[in-house]
């Protein structure tokens, strides 16, 4: 009888079958050891004292009685270097346990744009945030949106006198719940009308 624990790495040792298990809750059955038929026994083995034996822990090495897997490669969290499986190793990766290769961090919080409950950094959480990807620092609304959100450069304009008057009643808005001051509306009203947002939406055409 051999005791598979010793030869279970020997090239020499080929497993045939496994039968049966004894009272000492060791593993029974037969193999080939360099050619000739052997019986064998095996003790299983619990590595790291998680009591979960080797031949089932996904970590073998690495207590963890909870067998987590986030991304169910075989392998358990507590020893997977890359628990989401998007090729940025745990040790770097802004959201470990979120698949997102670009690594993309709206706020530059070291929090990944996957993973983070206010992207924009404004203190209004996504959930209820109307204008998730304010520039940081701007002033914002109850509804976590500031004036550029409001009345963007990008929109579908009507003319340039569409975009000046949103940002004032904007920045009125804004004066008048205390968010900024009235010099300062004057600023952002200004900036507005120096801009070109708006402006030659519509070209005409040539005459000759």
């Amino acid at each position: 009888m051999q005791d598979l624990n010793i030869l279970i790495n020997d090239p020499s040792w080929v497993l045939e079958e496994a039968r049966d298990i004894n009272d000492k809750g060791q593993i029974v059955g037969n193999g080939k050891y360099n050619g000739k038929m052997r019986g064998f026994v095996l003790t299983p083995t619990d590595s790291d004292g998680d009591g979960v034996l080797d031949v089932d822990d996904n970590c073998p090495q690495d207590a963890n009685p909870d067998q987590e897997n986030y991304d169910n490669d075989g392998l358990g969290d507590e020893c997977d270097t890359d628990d989401d499986n998007d090729i940025v190793a745990d040790s770097i990766d802004n959201c470990p346990l979120h698949y997102n290769t670009d690594q993309s961090d709206w706020d530059s919080d070291s929090i990944g744009d996957a993973c983070d409950e206010d992207r924009d950094g404004d203190n209004i959480n996504d959930g209820i945030d109307q204008c998730i990807n304010t520039v940081l620092g701007d002033v914002i609304n109850s509804d976590g949106c500031s004036i550029a959100d409001l009345c963007s450069c990008a929109n579908e304009w009507k003319n340039h006198g569409s975009y000046i008057k949103c940002i004032a009643h904007s920045a009125e808005d804004f004066v008048a719940t205390g968010l900024i001051t009235d010099i300062e509306k004057d600023v952002i009203v200004s900036e507005a009308a120096q801009s070109s947002c708006g402006a030659n939406r519509f070209k005409p055409a040539s005459s000759r």
